[in-house]
């Protein structure tokens, strides 16, 4: 049977060992939206009205710091397509803003057939993760194909989520994490000795 001292030890163990496992569980919930407005509002939305190729640079400073990764993340965007023949998102790796450094997200679902405010959802590929990990921000770029056919969409809002990695530097455990550990490790060394 368990003397009081024996089972305090095996707590304090317990919870040592738990506050290092935390650390490697570890994940964070990120969400970023932007909001646009500019031309007008329908049924409660507020809208920018897009009638050519249109980027903007969704930026991530609120979440991002150095060392962050993002793990995985999706992109929506909620529009209505006032007159359509197809429209299409893209997103840039690169600072520069040359055709070949732009990467197909997908279409718009509701390219060609005008009608309500919806949203589409797109997952985010590995290689933009990468660069919004060591830059903090995605450049978005909604065009038309070919951009010579003028549609007109009216833009409500963007949203970038998914999971961050926690930074490496926040999973060096504390010294009063080890030390937990330690207090709780020694009572079972010394009862193994003991049984010797």
């Amino acid at each position: 049977m368990l003397t009081i001292a024996g089972r305090i030890h095996i707590s304090i163990l317990v919870a040592a060992l738990l506050v290092l496992l935390a650390c490697s569980a570890y994940a964070q919930a990120f969400n970023s939206v932007w909001d646009f407005e500019g031309t007008g509002v329908d049924n409660g939305r507020t809208y920018l009205a897009i009638d050519s190729s249109f980027q903007y640079k969704h930026d991530l400073a609120d979440i991002w710091q150095p060392g962050v990764a993002f793990d995985a993340a999706k992109f929506d965007v909620t529009y209505k397509m006032i007159s359509s023949t197809s429209g299409q998102i893209w997103y840039v790796e690169g600072a520069g803003d040359g055709e070949n450094t732009w990467w197909l997200l997908g279409n718009l679902k509701s390219a060609g057939s005008p009608g309500s405010w919806q949203t589409d959802t797109f997952d985010v590929p590995t290689e933009a993760l990468d660069f919004m990990s060591s830059s903090g921000y995605l450049v978005i770029k909604l065009r038309e194909s070919p951009d010579t056919c003028p549609d007109l969409l009216w833009l409500d809002q963007t949203r970038l989520y998914g999971q961050l990695a926690q930074p490496q530097s926040e999973c060096i455990p504390e010294a009063g994490s080890l030390m937990l550990a330690a207090v709780g490790l020694a009572p079972v060394a010394a009862f193994y000795r003991r049984r010797k």
